[in-house]
This record gives C-alpha cells, structure tokens and sequence, in this order.
C-alpha cells in the first residue's frame, strides 16, 4: 500500500483478523452526529454548566461516583492498553523505522484492532468527565475541554486515515489514562496521595512528547523518500494538535506546582482534577 492510498483513506481488503473495514464504516457513518455532539458538548460548557455548578447535590453520592466513573476509565484504560501492548512491543522490534512508519497489524489485529476502535469511542464517554466536574461545583479550565472536543474529532475523523502515526499517541494515552483515572479513584478514598497530582500532570506531558518525536521521526523518513503508511498531509495538524497540548499541559504544570505562589492557590488535588482528561 502506497502513501497515497493512507492519504485517501483507502481501507485493506482481504483476510484481516479484525474487521477494520466495518469499524471505519461505523465510525465514518457518525460523523456528522458527532460534529453535533461536540458542538453541543461546547456549548453545554459555555451556557450550561454555570448554572448546573450553582445546584446543591449530596457530595458523599458525587464521591462515589467519582470514584465508580474514574475506577471504570481506568480499567478500560488499562485494557486497551494491555490489548495494545504485543502490537506495540512487536513494531518496537522490528526497529523504529516500522514503529513510525508502518502500520503492521495496529489496526487489523485481534486484539489490537479491537483496541483501536474501543479507543475510539472511549472518547465519547470521557466527555461524562465534565459533566461529573459540573456536578461537584469545580470550574473547567480551557485546557480541559478544549482538550475533549479537539481529541473527540480528532480520533474519530482520522481514524485508519491516521496509519502508523497513531501508534505511539494511542499507546500512550491508554497507558497514561489508566494511571491517571486510578489516581482520581483512589485520591477519593485516599486523599493524601494528592501528592501525586504533579507526577500525574508530567505523565501527561511525556506523552504529547513521545507522539511528537514519533512524528517528527515519521516527518523525517518522509522527506527521505521512505515510504510511510500515514498521511502524510495531515501530519502538520497532528502535531500542531499534539504541540498546542503541550504548550497547555505544561502551562498548567507551571501554574500549579511550579511556584510556591501556584502550590497555595490551587490544592493539587482540585486543580488537577479540574483539568483531566482524558
């Protein structure tokens, strides 16, 4: 398959393990109830989730599902991650050329196809991370729903179309949301491991950076003349995505724990929380 077929988003026919064809094809088929969704999502934070954050609701009732919600992100987290981990410690063997350039069985696998499409979808369901902040009366930063509209669209319109550059992101942010949602399960039952709250943050950081050495790597063997299974054209906005979320994360970084002037103002705990992801 050439670069030009990942450009167009051509899918594979023939023997795959996992049915890429039939999940692009759902994918695909939302789309345009998507667009819907995060516009409304968008709008629900601007106009709606003032109002909401006023209510009074029974906090040991919001505690409890916090812990529920973040204990089941977490374990789909950590299971895709898990159904992800052969594919990724295979490219990783074959040498960094393939794990950047080639797509190998990362979208037609059993498990990791299966994975993929799962991530996919996760995306719609951490938009429900918002809705529980409202809930418990904390204010959204920009960071945080910028961060879920723009990886919701993201995900969902590159699918497959992305090829081999999705690799390192996906794996990633699997392995770094299934720490990080554990963290805000346990930081209900446990509330001094708030310490943690800067360890968490710097997990988020190291992956944008990773996906964008990937790129970069990708970017590199293209004006090479290696062939690639990505598109190529798409790849400035992949990482001008993948940039603007580490200018953003790392802002937060310095603003909350940087300075003993950030430290007071915000408790780690509540500011973190207030950021999450996904």
């Amino acid at each position: 398959m050439t670069r030009s077929d990942w450009s167009s988003g051509s899918l594979p026919y023939g023997t795959d393990v996992y049915d890429v064809r039939g999940a692009y094809r759902q994918l695909e088929a939302w789309r345009p109830y998507i667009l819907l969704l995060d516009a409304a999502y968008v709008l629900f934070v601007w106009k709606v989730a003032p109002k909401i954050r006023k209510l009074r609701t029974d906090p040991r009732l919001l505690r409890d599902l916090s812990i529920i919600w973040n204990a089941f992100n977490a374990v789909t987290s950590m299971y895709m991650f898990l159904l992800l981990l052969p594919e990724l410690i295979s490219s990783l063997g074959n040498g960094w050329y393939h794990t950047t350039c080639k797509v190998g069985t990362f979208y037609t696998g059993q498990w990791s196809g299966h994975a993929m499409y799962l991530f996919c979808l996760s995306k719609l369901w951490e938009l429900g991370d918002t809705i529980l902040l409202v809930l418990r009366g904390r204010q959204l930063l920009f960071l945080h729903y910028f961060h879920h509209s723009v990886v919701l669209i993201q995900v969902i319109f590159t699918y497959y179309s992305a090829g081999s550059m999705a690799r390192l992101g996906t794996d990633m942010n699997s392995f770094v949301h299934s720490l990080m949602y554990s963290y805000f399960a346990l930081v209900n039952v446990v509330p001094s491991i708030r310490r943690f709250a800067p360890v968490i943050t710097c997990l988020q950081i190291s992956q944008f950076v990773v996906a964008c050495i990937g790129m970069l790597s990708l970017a590199g063997y293209v004006m090479a003349g290696y062939e690639c299974e990505t598109n190529k054209m798409a790849l400035p906005l992949h990482f001008a995505i993948y940039v603007i979320f580490f200018g953003l994360f790392t802002q937060f970084f310095v603003d909350s724990y940087g300075t003993k002037k950030g430290s007071e103002r915000q408790r780690p705990g509540r500011s973190l929380r207030a950021k999450k992801r996904v």
